[in-house]
């Protein structure tokens, strides 16, 4: 397992790299000290296009960074963020993320602690 140490290493390379297409970093226990970090890296990377980030522990912390990564990529298409402790506020605020995203396609946030009204959100 990475952890967040080993997501914060991944993150930077994410931020200049311009070949990598698919990432799957799930069941690695990045927290959401690490999801803050590589969400903070997908706002520049513009080359990958399917994350996948399952089972990671990440919380409301790291799940709301990625509403405000979403806002600014361009290239991501696929995100799973299921198996995380995500709750409603963040899942609001990826669909806030969202609103000015126009490239994902696929947001998996099943088993993720969201009640109706945070799915209803990202809707």
């Amino acid at each position: 397992k990475i952890g967040p140490e080993g997501a914060k290493f991944i993150a930077e390379g994410l931020k200049s790299n311009k070949g990598l297409k698919f990432l799957d970093i799930g069941y690695n226990e990045i927290k959401d000290e690490g999801a803050k970090e590589i969400a903070e890296a997908m706002k520049t990377n513009r080359s990958l296009v399917e994350l996948n980030l399952a089972f990671n522990e990440i919380g409301r912390d790291g799940a709301k960074a990625f509403g405000k990564g979403l806002e600014k990529n361009e290239s991501l298409q696929v995100l799973h963020l299921y198996a995380n402790e995500i709750g409603n506020e963040a899942a609001i605020a990826i669909a806030k993320g969202l609103e000015k995203n126009k490239a994902l396609i696929d947001l998996d946030l099943r088993n993720s602690s969201i009640s109706d009204d945070g799915a209803a959100a990202v809707r």
